[in-house]
């Protein structure tokens, strides 16, 4: 017998929905900067977008990982930096990740396994749309088509799709976007989730 929660809640009195103004539609990846988080996908994504001209920026956000097998060479990142990728940054860690998430417009993970990812928790919760792997844990919170889409691991070219489907769209992006406000509140809370645990010891 086992019960399942969605990972351990978001407050949502820290993350909620903030209007902001972007010059550029902004796509964000938080995550430790290894290889399975989908960062080569990403990159890839941007490079497909970039050639169609679209108003598109890609932030990547995230500390080096030193010690895992998989850590991405932080001169790799530097140099994602240079002019010649004039929409691209990597940001390196931020503390304030709320801010950074809400001066976003979509929220992406395309990682490779993953437990509940608290960035999309956090990302719902705010109300941006989301694009994931279809796997464990992102299933757990993007519903395909309602909320986000759901995408095959290591495909940069539906990444490049859906980002640009959401861009495109902006009925899409706004009903995406009340959808992950309306998920959060019903499933995602900090308070849902204590409940539940509360209800399981008590049983």
């Amino acid at each position: 017998n086992y019960i399942l929660t969605k990972g351990s809640g978001v407050d949502l009195k820290i993350f909620k929905p903030k209007k902001t103004k972007n010059k550029n539609f902004t796509v964000l990846l938080a995550s430790r900067m290894v290889w399975e988080k989908g960062i080569n996908e990403f990159v890839q994504a941007y490079k497909i977008l970039i050639k169609k001209r679209l108003n598109i920026k890609f932030i990547l956000a995230g500390r080096v990982d030193p010690d895992s097998p998989s850590a991405i060479n932080i001169s790799y990142l530097r140099n994602l930096n240079n002019n010649k990728n004039k929409n691209f940054k990597w940001i390196g860690f931020q503390k304030n990740i709320k801010k950074i998430i809400n001066s976003s417009d979509v929220v992406v993970l395309p990682s490779y396994h993953e437990g509940a990812p608290k960035v999309l928790l956090e990302a719902a919760a705010c109300g941006k749309p989301i694009v994931a792997s279809n796997i464990n844990g992102c299933r757990e919170i993007v519903k395909n088509n309602y909320n986000g889409f759901l995408i095959p691991v290591k495909n940069s070219n539906q990444l490049a799709k859906k980002i640009e489907i959401l861009y495109l769209n902006k009925k899409l992006h706004k009903k995406m976007s009340k959808n992950n406000i309306i998920k959060s509140k019903k499933f995602f809370s900090v308070e849902k989730v204590v409940e539940k645990h509360i209800k399981v010891y008590e049983e």
